[in-house]
């Protein structure tokens, strides 16, 4: 009898330690999820199992530490980084050239950044809880957040973990903001980006952010042409595809041997697709990440 439970022990473990170094418990539940959505579903989503990595953990240039939020701006054709400390705004073309820094005047913890229209931008900030729209044109070298239209949110709980992500809807002009956690939580913000007497301020009725499989929230995108949100998990480092009728549509898995990683992406701050269909996911300290989809060609890869 103990000989039996002893062999099974020893299997047991080695089925766990198999399991932990190929993730194939994370492999089956992703196989599992993808049967389930339909053709149709897939053909009018992201669909991130289609993503795999083509420039890896590339460092951008004059940042050492606390890159935090990342956005693509169609009209300029650049990706804005916004880091947190020292607070900075960068501009960069797509082959990850810094082309300017704007210094950010009294702005405490910059945590993300989202295109708005041609020459705006949001930002928020994490200590206060705040959400910011800044004018940006051909010569912004800084920008004063006492001198910018801004809204204070008071999402209650440890200023630490509040606002993480930030994301703008162009057509309604909806601001969407997810809350670290403590707890997590999905916000839209309507009625600021046009000034409104009266801002609206309320949840998703339909998205439950909980129900994600994620530990954290640390970055959000709104695509245009889907009309989904991306929403990206640092702790769990994990990126997800949800509509607005609350449904899990895809997910991607940013450890190692998912999407051609060749390590882990360590932690996982913001997320952006451009009008190529690039996916951008930014890490700090200073990283940045590109993934491109199985049908784009060779030749728009770098």
């Amino acid at each position: 009898m103990i000989k039996k439970l002893s062999i099974i022990t020893v299997l047991f473990l080695a089925v766990a330690y198999v399991g932990y170094f190929t993730d194939w418990d994370d492999r089956l539940w992703y196989f599992w999820h993808d049967l389930r959505v339909s053709r149709e579903v897939k053909a009018n989503a992201i669909w991130l199992p289609d993503y795999q990595v083509d420039i890896e953990a590339r460092k951008i240039p004059g940042i050492k530490d606390n890159a935090s939020g990342i956005t693509f701006d169609p009209d300029r054709k650049t990706l804005w980084i916004v880091v947190n400390n020292p607070t900075l705004l960068l501009e960069m073309d797509l082959e990850f050239r810094v082309l300017r820094r704007i210094e950010l005047i009294n702005f405490f913890d910059t945590e993300a950044v989202a295109y708005v229209r041609k020459g705006f931008l949001a930002l928020c900030d994490e200590r206060d809880q705040a959400l910011v729209l800044a004018r940006v044109d051909d010569h912004t070298r800084r920008l004063d957040r006492k001198t910018l239209h801004q809204l204070a949110l008071n999402l209650s709980g440890h200023t630490n973990k509040g606002m993480e992500g930030v994301a703008v809807n162009p057509e309604t002009l909806t601001i969407y903001t997810v809350r670290e956690r403590d707890p997590m939580k999905l916000i839209q913000v309507s009625g600021l980006i046009e000034d409104q007497l009266i801002i609206n301020i309320d949840t998703p009725a339909q998205i439950d952010v909980t129900d994600l499989y994620m530990d954290d929230l640390s970055g959000l995108h709104y695509d245009a042409d889907t009309h989904h949100l991306l929403i990206l998990s640092d702790e769990s480092k994990m990126l997800a595809e949800i509509d607005f009728s609350g449904n899990k549509i895809s997910y991607m898995d940013l450890e190692k041997g998912f999407g051609r990683l060749s390590h882990s992406i360590l932690q996982p701050e913001g997320v952006t697709i451009d009008d190529a269909g690039h996916l951008y996911i930014i890490s700090e300290p200073n990283l940045i990440y590109r993934f491109t989809k199985n049908n784009v060609s060779e030749d728009q890869s770098e």
